[in-house]
């Protein structure tokens, strides 16, 4: 699969929730941005 750099602000409250859960944080970023990529293409 193709990855690319991605540099850009976001809120610290979720990525602070996101580091609480995981030393994987940035995959399990990724794997939410997915599903929610997948659910709006599906037309949820």
């Amino acid at each position: 699969m193709d990855r690319k750099e991605c540099a850009g602000r976001l809120d610290a409250d979720p990525i602070d929730w996101f580091k609480a859960r995981s030393d994987r944080y940035r995959s399990a970023i990724n794997q939410a941005l997915r599903e929610y990529v997948g659910r709006r293409r599906d037309g949820s």
